[in-house]
């Protein structure tokens, strides 16, 4: 299989053909400028969807409002998880390319249609960085509900947290495969730090450039988180440079 991170940073350029020469298409919609590129690995019968983040660096806070809404994604959610709260504006954003996508070209569903001619996929991959992880999370949720015999596998890079405790146990029982990972002391995944808002799934976290450890970052003081430690890029170099790394090697290693 491809390797992962390089799709997450792969959605930062634009165009066509980011991700699969030939076989992926790049959506910008305006409104909420949500930028997503959909692929279809045809051997695979894989679907990858890979949100862009922002790369404002802090401005990236004018772009995320740490309001919590009813989840909208589907009446199972409703039923079977009440409680769930999901940021309204990444909700908004994913609703956009989605169920309420103003046009066919804005529409995720209509991008892997046109590259796959209406298959269904066995496997879905949707991954993103920062604000895109954060999309990635809700994306994965939704995408279990609209294929529930696919596979799902989320690849979630620096994200912020993206709902509350409920939201948080449903993407846990509904996504099948979680991998979110947050590299040595980026401030994003402990955004917003507010009680309100918890993180999705196991993490997995870079203490240092040369390992990868099976467990969440452990709580550090507010002021000792930076920017530096953010960008996308940095996240790719170090699941490949490193050498003890407990994350599977498809995501570790790209495909040349």
């Amino acid at each position: 299989m491809l390797g992962l991170a390089p799709h997450t940073v792969d959605a930062y350029k634009s165009g066509n053909g980011t991700i699969v020469p030939g076989g992926s298409i790049s959506i910008q919609e305006p409104r909420t400028a949500t930028n997503v590129s959909v692929a279809w690995l045809r051997d695979a019968s894989t679907a990858v969807i890979a949100f862009q983040g922002s790369q404002l660096g802090p401005n990236w806070l004018s772009n995320f409002r740490a309001w919590l809404n009813r989840d909208l994604l589907s009446p199972v959610l409703d039923v079977d998880f009440p409680g769930a709260r999901v940021d309204l504006s990444l909700l908004d954003s994913l609703l956009a390319v989605t169920t309420n996508a103003a046009s066919p070209e804005y529409s995720i569903l209509n991008a892997l249609n046109t590259l796959n001619g209406g298959a269904l996929p066995a496997h879905v991959i949707v991954t993103g960085h920062s604000l895109g992880g954060g999309l990635a999370t809700l994306g994965a949720v939704w995408a279990t509900l609209q294929w529930p015999e696919a596979d799902i596998t989320s690849v979630i890079l620096g994200a912020p947290q993206s709902g509350n405790v409920q939201w948080a146990q449903a993407y846990k029982e509904l996504v099948g495969n979680q991998y979110r990972f947050i590299y040595l002391e980026d401030i994003v995944p402990s955004l917003p730090p507010l009680d309100s808002h918890a993180p999705v799934g196991d993490g997995t976290w870079a203490p240092n450039t040369d390992e990868w450890l099976l467990e969440d970052r452990p709580r550090m003081p507010f002021n000792q988180y930076n920017w530096d430690d953010h960008p996308c890029e940095l996240y790719k170099s170090a699941l490949f440079r490193v050498s003890n790394v407990t994350a599977p090697s498809f995501i570790t290693t790209a495909a040349l």
